[in-house]
């Protein structure tokens, strides 16, 4: 028996699992002088959202691995997460979302 993964089929799942199928795509991933702290924005009140997110990229690097250093500085806010955070972590589904 023989599978297949299929990154783009998956990428379709996790957007609409994620509620986040209507977002355009962008080209690039992330500002090349983007710098994050642990204060900004506002905390998330709910962050097993963000969580699951973050650990359905960490799965995707295996298929994808031109986002293994934004995962890897969005998951290091996995504690505390913040409104800014959030919007990384879309950023990046919605370039995944052309890849």
């Amino acid at each position: 028996m023989v599978y297949f993964l299929s990154s783009k089929h998956y990428v379709h799942v996790l957007l609409h699992n994620f509620r986040l199928h209507t977002i355009k795509h962008v080209r690039t991933l992330c500002a090349s002088r983007t710098s994050w702290n642990f204060t900004d924005g506002e905390l998330l009140v709910g962050p097993s959202g963000y969580r699951s997110m973050v650990g359905t990229l960490q799965y995707l690097i295996i298929m994808i691995p031109d986002i293994v250093y934004v995962v890897n500085v969005v998951s290091q806010y996995i504690h505390v997460c913040c409104t800014t955070h959030l919007h990384a972590v879309k950023h990046i589904f919605k370039y995944l979302r052309g890849a």
